[in-house]
């Protein structure tokens, strides 16, 4: 509360002391010139919200040095207790980390303990998407303790990657803290929570905010594949592997699958392929030997890294059907049908073509 002392007298007083019952807030003012005022901030406690008087002592000592009292009942109205902490969550504007404290200026809106999503800003080119600046305010008119600020992830559990800030001792009413979280280490694909814990008048308590982030992950795919069939049986998969994902996969591997009717054949049973950047492909071939009267497919496993975790996909690849031309090779159905109306424009020529499975 503030309280007004005046000098009504033609004299400078001096060592006036203001006081306020229920408590023990203090302010001196050494001099007080005549006919001058002075304004002073006193904290009064007070059991019951609502309206109701405080009393004011002022003492003093006149220029003859005669102490003197005066006692003034001012009226006050005490708000009830609340205690309102919100986060927001938005892309880091520089590489600065911060943990500063401020006001509210040009702060929108309240926290109110909300889980609500909420939205990015800032492009790609001024910081990097895995910056996350978090700002935890006090919307309340009591203060907060030990304001602690952890992430989790959609299950709930702590990521421990992120870390533990120790945000504030104390957050004043009307005040905001901020701290800049790396994510660049976090696997979550469904968002990230961020759990603002502190200590309340009424106990510990916490707020929380879910934040879109989407991690990086890479994700191989087969893709341009090519099959052919050999005269014997011999099966060679000419194919890309394409990095259809936006983060790198590392250590990937593309092997032929023993099954019924397919077995890998040397020289190349596997072929490791190695490192493939996000949207990026890379070559390879495989050989393979089949039954050619019982085999429909040939197997496929692709295995690869993602952030030091391994992931395994298994895929098929039809076999077609092989087709021996003139010369004993094999040939595709195309071409078979192309010989055979190349020489059926021959007047009575006898045309065999053998499909050999």
């Amino acid at each position: 509360m503030q309280t007004t002392v005046s000098n009504p007298t033609t004299a400078p007083l001096r060592s006036v002391e203001v006081t306020v019952a229920g408590g023990e807030s203090r302010r001196t003012i050494p001099t007080l010139a005549a006919g001058a005022s002075e304004t002073v901030n006193l904290t009064a406690v007070v059991p019951d919200a609502g309206d109701g008087t405080v009393d004011v002592r002022t003492t003093y000592t006149t220029p003859n040095g005669v102490e003197r009292e005066s006692v003034t009942s001012a009226p006050v109205t005490v708000e009830s207790l609340k205690t309102d902490v919100g986060i927001r969550a938005q892309q880091a504007q520089n590489d600065d980390t911060q943990q500063a404290t401020g006001d509210l200026t040009g702060l929108l809106g309240g926290g109110g303990g909300t889980d609500a999503l909420q939205s990015q800003s800032g492009s790609e080119g001024e910081s990097s998407r895995d910056r996350v600046d978090v700002t935890v305010t006090n919307f309340g008119n009591t203060p907060v303790d030990e304001v602690v600020l952890t992430a989790e992830d959609s299950e709930g559990t702590r990521l421990g990657s992120v870390g533990r800030f120790a945000l504030a001792d104390t957050l004043a009413p009307g005040r905001e803290t901020t701290v800049t979280v790396d994510l660049s280490r976090v696997q979550s694909t469904d968002g990230v929570r961020f759990v603002a814990s502190y200590e309340a008048p009424e106990g510990r308590n916490e707020t929380a905010l879910r934040y879109d982030y989407r991690a990086q992950r890479g994700e191989a795919r087969l893709t341009g594949l090519d099959v052919s069939v050999a005269e014997g049986g011999r099966v060679t998969v000419d194919g890309n592997l394409a990095n259809v994902g936006d983060g790198e996969v590392t250590s990937a591997v593309v092997a032929v699958q023993p099954a019924e009717g397919v077995q890998p054949a040397y020289p190349r049973r596997d072929y490791f392929v190695g490192t493939v950047d996000a949207s990026s492909f890379a070559p390879f071939e495989l050989t393979a030997q089949a039954d050619v009267e019982n085999a429909t497919q040939v197997p496929i496993q692709v295995t690869y890294a993602v952030d030091g975790e391994q992931v395994t996909r298994n895929a098929t690849v039809p076999l077609p059907p092989a087709e021996s031309g003139a010369g004993g090779g094999p040939v595709s159905p195309r071409m078979a049908l192309a010989v055979l109306l190349g020489l059926a424009a021959a007047a009575g020529a006898t045309v065999y073509v053998t499909r050999y499975r």
